[in-house]
């Protein structure tokens, strides 16, 4: 018989072991799913830096409902700016696959999918500068109405 089948089994059962081991230790709690195009984060973090540093500042997302479902986040070259979108769009795709999520609170819709845009530089073969490529994706981007689009440097 195949050993890939149940290699695969001990794979999945060991993966999900690790999950629930890091949200006890790390107090995560379980997203609550919706289907009402919102998403309510509270005190949300970031696993990865929560690794890397001991003074990383939880924060709240709110987007849809009574909330505009667009945000344009300014401030100084490295405040943060990046690592918030990034954090949202990994605490969104951590609750789409069952995982518990590192916040106070998490209510989170159901999106298609999630995008990401990349920094350009300018084509001179395409004859587009980067702002113009940064526009592209965004125009791209927002014909998927259900979906969560991180934008960095537009």
């Amino acid at each position: 018989k195949d050993i890939r089948e149940p290699l695969q089994i001990i794979g999945l059962i060991d993966c999900l072991i690790a999950m629930a081991i890091v949200a006890k230790e790390k107090n995560f709690v379980p997203p609550n799913l919706n289907n009402d195009n919102i998403i309510d984060i509270r005190q949300g973090r970031h696993i990865l830096l929560e690794m890397q540093t001991d003074n990383a500042v939880p924060n709240d997302f709110k987007s849809g409902g009574t909330n505009s479902k667009v945000k344009v986040i300014t401030g100084p070259n490295s405040c943060g700016k990046s690592i918030y979108l990034k954090q949202i769009a990994l605490l969104v795709y951590l609750a789409h696959v069952g995982c518990y999520i590192p916040a106070e609170s998490a209510n989170v819709c159901m999106v298609h999918s999630i995008h990401s845009s990349i920094q350009v530089n300018e084509s001179a073969a395409l004859r587009l500068s980067a702002f113009t490529i940064d526009l592209s994706q965004v125009r791209r981007y927002s014909e998927y109405d259900d979906s969560l689009v991180p934008f960095f440097h537009i």
